[in-house]
């Protein structure tokens, strides 16, 4: 009974969208050229996401870490991020995303830009 009465309360958190609202998010990026370490970030994020359009996400994020570029001493990392996700059918969706680190003690600043197609069977 208490497993019956558990995944009831359980299942409107199931169907929630994974990152709907605010969130906090972290990892650590390491980036090689031909087998050399060019940067390597830690960092920790709180972002927003919300719902633009029905199937169409956007989400801003901000934060900081630590990293270093070409084999330097670790320094202070800051990042902003902002991105967009759109279901195109049911199977397929396109994510799109621009990112900037500033690199404090060495004043370098890099940008990503990642682009996505995925296809769900």
């Amino acid at each position: 009974m208490k497993a019956i009465f558990a995944a009831a309360c359980a299942a409107p958190l199931l169907a929630a969208p994974a990152f709907a609202g605010p969130y906090v998010d972290g990892g650590l990026e390491i980036n090689t050229t031909a087998g050399d370490t060019d940067q390597q970030t830690y960092v920790v994020v709180g972002g927003y996401e919300a719902a633009l359009t029905d199937g169409v996400a956007g989400y801003v994020e901000a934060g900081g870490g630590a990293g270093s570029i070409g084999g330097s001493d670790s320094e202070g990392v800051i990042r902003l991020a902002g991105g967009i996700d759109a279901d195109l059918t049911q199977n397929v969706s396109l994510a799109g995303r621009v990112e900037f680190n500033q690199f404090q003690d060495s004043d370098v600043d890099a940008m990503r830009y990642t682009a996505n197609v995925r296809y769900t069977f």
